[in-house]
């Protein structure tokens, strides 16, 4: 069997099984149009190895039935990208397409298209016809105008569907080249390097791409020792092809090819099991214990679930979370509901869990004496205890259900609910990092619904009490959630550092960041304490000069994080020498702070433009210092206008208390300044706040 054959059948095995597993695993038209390109793909590689294997006489007979099926790849090809872009599928160029394809179908009948074949130095040769130059220009502009549209695609679709188009487009390209090379071979009658090693390419980044990125919602969990064997088996193959393109290079520069095979072979030998380590140590980096980029997921979570407006739309990223980096077999989260004093299932992936729980039963019990996470092969250890029932009750659900650990939501207080998770689908364990991750991700949980109920709680309360709880809780949530990521995130560095995944000298200067990140949201946390009992006297005793632009930069420091997540472009365009006013830093401090952070969200959570940017500027306008706060967000309903400064209006639902525009207001007048909006629908909002002029009496200072 010569390089050229064997190259044509490994590339057909490998795009016929990425065709079949993708087609197993979803049956959308997606996923069904990429099957039928992928094994019409198979069949065209395969070419090379028939025309050889096949006797003389049926070479012309397959070689014709092979092209066939490579006459209609172009067009499902054009339908695949066209689904994917999700564009109409019947339309014009697939119309002219497929006729060209059925045209040229009907060409090979009559020999037009490829008269002969011929196997020329181990390499299939074909004798082709005028129709032939007219189906590789075919080929060409069908194939390269899909292309062209995935290149588009991806530079311009938003972050979700660019990393899938990108894929897409990445495979293709090599797929393409591969088709290009083809046609070169097919009229130079030379081929230096087999084509067919390209579609092995377009094959082995397409799973990649299914495996580490779920392409096309496509969700494969693979066993270790299963893609160890893959990996042993493809380097066997690699290992012969090497040594038979060797033999086949160098013939003609020693006599002897035995002795020339049997030297490859034991320089591949030696070098065989070095690789193999290297590529398995790769695999377990890049598929198994080092795949999930913890910080960065424990971020995107925490902001995701404070987006979320009711509990069940809090656990949906939470369960996705954990649905990309372990591939639980089983899942279900339960939460405390206050009014049924049962804990209902908001979120699972699996069938078989009851829809409410009664307040005790056997996850209950064992929280309220060991609050803390459960692990299947730990009960053992509590045998003995005088909790013995307890832990028995507890193991035989665990059983029952196929749990392998449970997590507790846990308030200072009281048990708001708890996690359920079964084994991994590749029957790994969990380890202490996956173990980790898991408590900090439910710990976010935790806070986002015990934030959700108190909330629920103040709206129930008396109007006074309400206003002072409100204001406190929307002024204090801010910094607090500020302080509870940095301090998870430096709980998994210091598990690194204790693991010897990273050194000191890298997780020292992180560390540092976070812990004075924290001080100083503690600081802000009490100033905004001071700053809303101040408030509630009413008492301008403490007004003291300030400058604007000071107060201003100093508030907006502390959103520097969300500023950075959001990807919010900052515009400041506050004069240095705008006239002071006389109030107390602080709470003119929170007003502002309120305003940037409501533009923000309305550009992040609401939608709104592409173009993200916050803009703050300030001006003279005779007695009146002037600040206006602008986003590029979607607007505010006029039905809306009227009630925004009202005290428990929200556009933010459940997640919002609808006290930082009342505060703003209350602030605002109490310095003798009015704030007032400017918005519509699609445009953007503007906040427009108005402060006297204070004059500063001769040689006086200011403080901030």
């Amino acid at each position: 069997m010569s390089i050229y054959a064997l190259s044509s059948l490994i590339a057909s095995v490998y795009c016929f099984l990425i065709g079949f597993i993708a087609l197993f695993k979803k049956h959308n038209t997606q996923v069904v149009l990429f099957s039928l390109v992928a094994c019409g793909i198979a069949v065209w590689s395969s070419y090379s190895f028939l025309s050889q294997m096949c006797p003389v006489d049926l070479q012309l007979p397959i070689v014709q039935s092979v092209y066939a099926v490579a006459c209609i790849v172009p067009t499902l090809f054009l339908a695949f990208v066209l689904s994917v872009l999700e564009r109409p599928l019947w339309c014009r160029s697939i119309q002219g397409s497929l006729a060209a394809s059925v045209f040229f179908i009907l060409s090979l009948l009559s020999n037009r298209l490829i008269k002969a074949v011929h196997i020329i130095n181990g390499a299939s040769s074909l004798d082709v016809g005028l129709l032939y130059a007219f189906f590789v220009v075919f080929f060409s502009v069908v194939c390269g105008y899909p292309i062209w549209l995935l290149f588009q695609g991806a530079r311009f679709a938003p972050p979700a569907q660019k990393n899938k188009l990108k894929y897409i487009f990445l495979s293709f390209l090599v797929a393409y080249v591969s088709g290009g090379l083809h046609f070169v071979s097919v009229y130079a009658h030379w081929e230096p390097v087999p084509h067919d090693v390209f579609l092995v390419i377009f094959a082995t980044i397409f799973a990649y791409a299914v495996l580490k990125h779920r392409l096309m919602d496509i969700s494969i969990v693979i066993r270790r020792t299963l893609i160890y064997s893959v990996v042993t088996g493809t380097l066997t193959l690699v290992y012969f092809s090497i040594v038979i393109l060797l033999s086949h290079v160098l013939k003609g520069w020693m006599r002897s090819t035995t002795v020339l095979s049997y030297f490859a072979a034991c320089v591949i030998a030696f070098l065989f099991y070095p690789v193999r380590s290297r590529v398995q140590r790769f695999i377990d980096k890049r598929f198994f214990r080092d795949a999930i980029d913890r910080e960065k997921m424990l971020l995107e979570l925490s902001d995701e679930i404070t987006r979320q407006k009711t509990p069940e739309e809090m656990s949906q990223p939470l369960a996705q979370v954990f649905t990309d980096a372990f591939h639980p077999k089983r899942m279900v989260l339960y939460l405390r509901s206050p009014e049924k004093g049962t804990f209902h299932r908001v979120s699972s992936i699996s069938p078989g869990f009851d829809d409410e729980m009664p307040v005790e039963n056997p996850w209950t019990s064992y929280f309220s004496y060991y609050p803390q996470p459960l692990l299947q092969n730990l009960l053992s250890m509590h045998s003995g205890t005088s909790r013995a029932e307890v832990m028995e009750t507890v193991a035989h659900a665990m059983r029952r259900l196929q749990i392998a650990a449970a997590f507790p939501l846990l308030s200072p207080r009281d048990l708001l609910g708890y996690l359920l998770i079964g084994e991994k689908k590749s029957e790994e364990p969990y380890n202490e990092e996956d173990l980790l991750l898991l408590r900090n991700a439910v710990n976010q949980m935790a806070m986002a619904y015990e934030r959700y109920l108190l909330n629920k709680g103040l709206q129930e309360a008396p109007q006074t009490l309400q206003k002072m709880a409100s204001s406190f809780v929307h002024e204090i949530k801010t910094p607090m959630a500020n302080i509870k990521m940095p301090a998870d995130v430096l709980k998994l560095l210091l598990a690194d550092l204790a693991s010897g995944k990273r050194s000191l000298d890298d997780v020292l200067p992180k560390l540092r960041n976070y812990v004075d990140y924290i001080r100083e949201q503690t600081m802000a946390a009490s100033d905004k304490v001071d700053a809303i009992r101040q408030m509630s006297k009413q008492q301008k005793e403490h007004f003291v000069p300030l400058m604007p632009g000071e107060v201003i930069r100093t508030s907006l420091a502390t959103l520097d994080q969300i500023v950075r997540q959001s990807q919010v472009t900052l515009e400041m365009d506050v004069p240095e020498d705008l006239p002071a006013v006389l109030g107390d830093a602080r709470q003119l401090g929170i007003v502002f702070m309120n305003l940037a952070k409501n533009g923000i969200e309305a550009m992040t959570q609401r939608g709104g433009c592409s173009s993200r940017c916050l803009k703050i500027a300030g001006r003279q306008d005779g007695e009146w210092v002037i600040v206006t706060v602008s986003d590029s967000g979607p607007g505010i309903e006029p039905e809306d206008m009227n009630r925004l400064f009202n005290a428990y209006f929200s556009t933010k639902g459940t997640t919002g208390t609808g006290m930082g525009l009342f505060l703003a207001q209350e602030v605002i007048k109490a310095h003798g300044g009015t704030i007032h909006v400017e918005s519509e629908v699609g445009q953007g909002t503007v906040f427009v706040v108005r402060l006297p002029v204070h004059t500063l009496p001769s040689g006086g200072g200011t403080s901030v």
